[in-house]
């Protein structure tokens, strides 16, 4: 699961304009085209979408990932360990290692830092 922001700096010499500007960007219409070309969806409508789901099908489990994942790892390591991760799926992605290498990888570097649970 992906993820982005919108922001507006409190610094911002055209606040009016960054802000109808996230609010056409988060629009349905407009957001339901990101979706379509691979961004991350941030309504349910989205995850429910045949046209959506046809090209990105991995999507129809987003409502149980959502239902009940934890956010973010709570331990000091989580900066490296999401690195390794990227950096193992990403090669996964690319044909270059296999899940289940890429998977052996990460088990490898959370048991040389002793992070499973006792």
């Amino acid at each position: 699961m992906g993820g982005y922001g919108l922001l507006l700096s409190k610094d911002s010499k055209r606040a009016g304009d960054a802000s109808r500007f996230i609010l056409w960007a988060a629009s349905m219409d407009i957001h339901r085209q990101v979706v379509l070309q691979g961004g991350s969806p941030i309504r349910r409508s989205e995850i429910n979408d045949p046209t959506i789901l046809k090209r990105q099908p991995y999507l129809k489990l987003y409502d149980r990932l959502i239902a009940d994942s934890v956010y973010r790892a709570r331990i000091p390591e989580w900066p490296e360990l999401q690195d390794i991760i990227s950096r193992e799926l990403t090669r996964v992605m690319k044909s270059a290692k296999t899940a289940g290498a890429a998977a052996k990888a990460v088990d490898t570097w959370i048991t040389a830092r002793k992070l499973y649970p006792k």
